[in-house]
């Protein structure tokens, strides 16, 4: 017989089981430039989510990174998807790919502490 503490570690571990996908359904394209305006002109946006990012689950989601800022390397992140994400140096692009494979809201962050950083952590992907 399961204890209460050991039921709900089956539960939770359970709950991050990822869903199965039986086919990849989409595929999404997404590019985020990044300025000294942050995430697709993030500063402009705050105390909201931006930017936002909606798939299907079971796609397969491409976010490219497209680095203008001529300064400086900026980094970007996908909560579960892409925890430790990708960087691109000055000038420079990078991706992140993943079969969204879970339903629910997944924070887009910049990995690199930079002058316009605090502007680059409130992006999302949102996954119905």
């Amino acid at each position: 017989m399961l204890s209460v503490a050991g039921a709900l570690t089956v539960l939770a571990l359970a709950s991050l089981a990822p869903e199965p996908c039986p086919t990849t359904i989409q595929k999404y394209f997404f590019t985020i430039v990044s300025t000294l305006n942050g995430f697709n002109d993030s500063k402009n946006h705050p105390d909201q989510p931006w930017p936002i990012m909606r798939v299907n689950r079971c796609s397969l989601v491409t976010i490219r990174l497209e680095n203008q800022d001529a300064s400086q390397a900026h980094g970007l992140a996908v909560a579960l998807y892409a925890n430790s994400g990708v960087v691109a140096g000055p000038g420079q692009n990078a991706e992140v790919n993943f079969v969204a494979n879970r339903t629910g809201e997944f924070k887009v962050t910049c990995t690199i502490p930079c002058s316009i950083h605090p502007s680059m952590l409130n992006g999302y992907v949102y996954v119905s």
